[in-house]
């Protein structure tokens, strides 16, 4: 058990650092990043997008796509990415909280979990100053061609098309590829970690034992299928709450007593329940370079082991008095013979007799 508690630890702490890793890399990108649900519902943005739509954190997760791209666009974008998996580079029309539109060149990659899609993944990069500077060189052209002066245009032409400009053009091309690069890369890594996690949680819903974790403000975090069949309580009803809060639920009262509110160190310590059931519960820090990031609680159903011993002492008693009787008769009988009560009896056969009234005596 010692070995399966490390093992699990040592999952739910990989899976912890590569879920702040994705999360760390996620954020950091300049270029904004949004994950979006099958229903076009936006579920998760980086800092990125929040600067540039002017949207806080709790105002833009939860809204409709439509509301930051106009809805013909992207209802047509997304249709293509249900098609083909992914659309790159395709020139749309952004809005701000503000209704200010910014022209961005959208990618959008189709994410699917076992053949089923469960979302989009999109990312933006700002036109505006690329546009600015198509719109200048435009109007700087239309000005000079109005001089009618053909070498003039040409002179002007060659200018908009020097190495500073041409050299400006390849970094945000550039750039631009790196950015898709991280973004294919960061998609990988997510799905690496909603595999590690899927399989983490499958031992976790499978194991015979209860287990029910706790973060570092003693909150809980998780509660498997056998704790709450152990405890009698449903899982969405105390997610979240401390050890306080889950003193007040009846059933978990008991337990919440025996490991304390700030879930001292507790090995194989019995647990009795209101159903009938014997439970042993422990205690194990989840540590991470000697940081605690949470405490697991195992419960093991140990209700078998006591009903087998309990049944042993009351065989053991109940033989014991069932052969009193007998093995006293026995041994009244002997003294009699040893006694001559009975007629006398030879030296051999005393001999033999006292073996058997001192074999008896010990029983």
């Amino acid at each position: 058990m010692k070995k399966e508690n490390q093992k699990l630890s040592l999952l739910l702490e990989d899976i912890s650092l590569l879920q702040d890793y994705v999360e760390d890399l996620f954020n950091f990108l300049p270029l904004p990043i949004c994950f979006v649900s099958p229903r076009g519902v936006i579920l998760e943005a980086n800092l990125a997008l929040k600067e540039i739509s002017g949207y806080q954190t709790e105002e833009i997760i939860g809204k409709p796509i439509e509301e930051i791209f106009k809805k013909e666009e992207i209802e047509d974008v997304l249709n293509e990415v249900l098609k083909k998996g992914s659309v790159r580079e395709r020139e749309m029309i952004f809005l701000t909280k503000e209704k200010k539109e910014i022209p961005v060149s959208l990618s959008v990659k189709l994410r699917k979990s076992q053949e089923e899609v469960i979302g989009y993944f999109l990312g933006f990069f700002d036109l505006t100053q690329i546009k600015k500077v198509e719109g200048e060189l435009k109007k700087k052209i239309e000005e000079l061609e109005t001089l009618r002066e053909k070498e003039t245009i040409l002179r002007i032409r060659e200018i908009a098309k020097s190495k500073d400009i041409e050299r400006k053009v390849r970094e945000l091309e550039d750039t631009r590829k790196a950015l898709m690069n991280i973004l294919e890369d960061v998609e990988e890594a997510r799905k690496r970690a909603e595999e590690e996690k899927n399989k983490t949680l499958a031992i976790i819903t499978n194991f015979t034992d209860g287990l029910l974790v706790f973060d570092k403000e003693n909150k809980l975090s998780l509660i498997n299928p056998q704790a709450e069949n152990f405890l009698k309580v449903k899982g969405k009803e105390i997610i979240g709450k401390t050890i306080l809060e889950l003193k007040n639920f009846s059933n978990l009262e008991p337990l919440i007593s025996l490991i304390g509110e700030k879930i001292k160190g507790v090995f194989r310590k019995e647990l009795p329940t209101k159903e009938g059931l014997t439970l042993e519960v422990s205690t194990v820090p989840m540590m991470s370079g000697g940081e605690k990031l949470g405490t697991l609680v195992i419960l093991h159903d140990v209700t078998r082991e006591k009903m087998v011993e309990r049944l042993k002492t009351e065989f053991v008693s109940l033989s014991a008095h069932q052969l009193r009787t007998p093995l006293s008769a026995i041994k009244w009988s002997l003294r009699m013979i040893l006694d001559g009560d009975l007629g006398e009896i030879t030296k051999e056969q005393r001999e033999f007799i006292e073996k058997v009234y001192k074999s008896n005596e010990r029983m």
